[in-house]
């Protein structure tokens, strides 16, 4: 019995973050589509222009990247990345 609540529960949290999934990749699809890249920037939701200059790896095996400007003397505007991220 509990095994079967267990698995509801699994199931329903799949596809759930299954859902979100599809409204996110929706959203972007809109936001790249309607918006050009340097006003999505300045909104804080995209970095353009950028060049990795550094990899190296994090806690759990997450990569990190060092970027910056790819013209020499610009600014990134402050901004966190995230996984899913445009």
């Amino acid at each position: 019995m509990l095994d079967d609540s267990i698995a509801l529960f699994a199931k329903r949290h799949l596809a759930l973050v299954e859902g979100e999934r599809r409204c996110e990749v929706e959203q972007t699809q809109a936001l790249l589509s309607g918006l050009a890249p340097t006003y999505l920037q300045r909104l804080g939701l995209a970095l353009v222009g950028v060049r990795v200059t550094g990899a190296r790896t994090g806690l759990g095996g997450k990569t990190l990247l060092t970027l910056e400007a790819a013209v020499l003397g610009d600014q990134l505007p402050p901004t966190s990345l995230r996984a899913g991220d445009i």
